[in-house]
């Protein structure tokens, strides 16, 4: 049997957490999902959970706070991973910030998750 793929989000807004549940809940015998919703639990979070890909909101709780939670999840992963940024407006520069930060793949909102869950490119375990 195939392991499943764990993914972490990073997202503060109810919204788009209940959007991400929904989503995601069509992928549950592919996925495994854990839900951070402020900072206190990132920093519970770091290095104590393994897992193979992160969606990060880049204004969660605050200004690009998601380029600094990369950063950290980098510095205390034990093993490699798939990190996507999500930002609702991209402007000019932020594309060469968000990548430079460590990112693999950046994607603007609204998010086409009909695309997303029939298996883009680098979902790994889709």
């Amino acid at each position: 049997m195939t392991p499943k793929t764990v993914v972490a989000i990073f997202e503060d807004d109810p919204v788009d957490l209940f959007l991400y549940e929904k989503i995601f809940e069509r992928l549950a015998d592919k996925m495994t999902c854990i839900y951070v919703r402020t900072l206190e639990e990132q920093s519970l979070l770091s290095g104590e959970v393994e897992f193979d890909m992160a969606i990060i909101d880049i204004h969660f709780w605050g200004n690009n706070v998601g380029l600094s939670i990369l950063s950290k999840l980098r510095n205390t992963a034990r093993k490699d991973f798939l990190a996507i940024a999500i930002t609702p407006l991209l402007q000019e520069g932020d594309l060469e910030l968000i990548m430079s930060a460590g990112f693999d793949l950046c994607v603007e909102k609204p998010v086409i998750f009909q695309q997303a869950t029939n298996g883009p490119v680098g979902f790994p375990g889709i």
